[in-house]
Formats: C-alpha cells, structure tokens, sequence
C-alpha cells in the first residue's frame, strides 16, 4: 500500500503546500503534531482508500480544511487533547473498516459525521467530557462490534437513534454517569453478545424494547442501580437464550437470572410438578404455554 505520514514535526502549525493531493491509496497517519490547529492544507482530498489516524495532536482543535474529504475506509482519532469536536470532514456516508474515537479528554461532541449510515465497527471510549452520541445521527448499522466504554460523563446514548442493526457485540462498561439507554431504541438485532457492566448510575434497561434477537452471549454485571432489567428483548432472549447468561451485583429485581425471568413472567417447568403424560411446551415460555395430555385408559 501507499501509505503517508505526518509525524512528529514538532514545528509544524499547518498542512501548507498539500493543495494538489486528492487521494491516497492506502493509510493517513497524523500523529503528535504538538502545534497543528486543523487540517487545513488538505481542501482537495477528496479519498483515503485506508484508514486516516489523527492522534496525539496537543492543539488540533477540529478537523477542518478536509471538507472534501467524502470516502474513508476507516477513522481513529485518539489522544487529541484540544479538539472539541469531528466538524471539519466531508460527508461521509460509510467507514467499512470502523470508526473509533477514544481519548480525547475535550471531546463534547461527535458533530461532524452527520451523514455516516454504516460502519465496521464503532469504539467511542475515554472522552471524559463526551455527554452523550449526538453527531451519529444517521448511524443504522454496524456490521461489527459496538464498544461504549470509560467516558465519565456520559449521561446517555442520544444520537444512535437511527441504529437497528450490530452485526457483532455490544458492549457497555465503565461510564460512570451513564442514566439510560436513550437512543437505542430503534435497535432490532445485536448479531453476538451483549455486555453491560459498571454503569453504577443506570436504573433500567427499557430502551431495548425493540430488541429482537441477540446472537451470543448476555453479560449483567455490577451496575449497582439496575433493578429493571425486564426490557422486551431481554426477556425474549432468556426464554430461549443464545449462550452464556450471567447476571449478579446489579441491585434488587437484577440481581440475577431468576429476578428477571420472574418480572417478565417467564415460567419454567422445572416449576411445576406434572404428572405422566403431560406434555408442556415451549420450555421456557412468555406469554403462552401449551399443555399436551396423553389419552387415558381405564
């Protein structure tokens, strides 16, 4: 591949004398550029057929001057102190290698990627100041794992409500202020597991009424004011679960698999005492039951 690099000018406050450039054919790396405010100087690049990193970049304050910047393969941007926010890209409609934004301790919006639809995957982890996913308002699918994790202030996760689809996992740890699931309500499938954990400030799990199928395992674990955890999608996946499910350290009505199972009125018939020749079915169930009894002679 035809890689570029622009790295460690430690005197280098702008992208000048890079008019003429309108695609790369493999990866963009600008990486710990301590003076560089933008990306300014990059107004014709119009393609990066591999992944452009934006890293370590003290005073990058945005990602302007790259306005014509409409196809990327894949975006990190990692350990910008200074930026507040993604506005400056072009419209970029898909990033089939994935999107991560993580550490970037400025960070107060994903503005800037309005037009994304489709992703590979999705990290959004360590921006201490980040409220919530306003910014990814066209995000439907992701074809691989969704990781939301470590951002302090996180409140909820406004800005996926256009998400329906994860084609691999979602994971959900370690934000500290997180209150709801406000934004994933339009989501129907989650195609492996699903892992929340440590939201010590999350009470409920309702916004995942919608969820339809989830393909892997289920994870529950140490989110000390979760007692309701009896969201449709939940209690459709403990009827007939997928793999492992663990649930424990999550307060009274989560505390466990039995606590749940019982809120959304799932019976076992490990339950009940049939005698023989009585048939129950499905095992277990919501809703519905239906008993079969065999003919009895006399």
């Amino acid at each position: 591949e035809n890689n570029a690099e622009i790295s460690y000018n430690t005197n280098l406050a702008a992208l000048a004398g890079l008019a003429n450039i309108q695609s790369i054919e493999g990866n963009l790396n600008i990486s710990y550029n301590p003076l560089l405010l933008n990306l300014s100087g990059l107004d014709s690049l119009t393609e990066v057929a591999g992944t452009l990193s934006i890293t370590g970049n003290e005073a990058m304050l945005n990602l302007g001057g790259a306005g014509q910047l409409t196809s990327l393969a894949g975006l990190t941007v990692v350990d910008n102190p200074a930026l507040t926010s993604l506005v400056g890209l072009g419209d970029l409609s898909q990033v089939p290698y994935g999107l991560a934004v993580f550490d970037n301790p400025g960070l107060l919006e994903l503005s800037g990627l309005g037009g994304l639809q489709t992703a590979g995957s999705l990290t959004i982890a360590g921006n201490s100041q980040l409220a919530n996913l306003t910014g990814l308002d066209s995000l439907s699918n992701v074809t691989g794992p969704v990781s939301i994790y470590d951002n302090i202030a996180l409140d909820n996760l406004q800005g996926l409500e256009a998400l329906t689809h994860i084609g691999g996992g979602l994971y959900l740890a370690g934000n500290s202020q997180l209150s709801s699931l406000s934004g994933l309500q339009q989501l129907n499938h989650i195609d492996d597991f699903l892992m929340i954990e440590d939201n010590p400030a999350l009470p409920t799990l309702e916004a995942l009424d919608s969820l339809q199928s989830l393909g892997g395992n289920l994870f529950i674990t140490n989110n000390e004011n979760l007692s309701d955890c009896a969201a449709y999608g939940i209690c459709q996946y403990l009827a007939d679960p997928q793999g492992v499910v663990s649930v424990q350290n999550n307060e009274a009505g989560c505390q466990n698999e039995q606590e749940i199972a019982a809120a959304c009125g799932i019976v076992s018939a490990g339950e009940v005492d049939f005698s023989p020749g009585i048939r129950f079915f499905p095992n277990p169930a919501t809703n519905e039951i239906i008993l079969e009894a065999e003919k009895i002679h006399e």
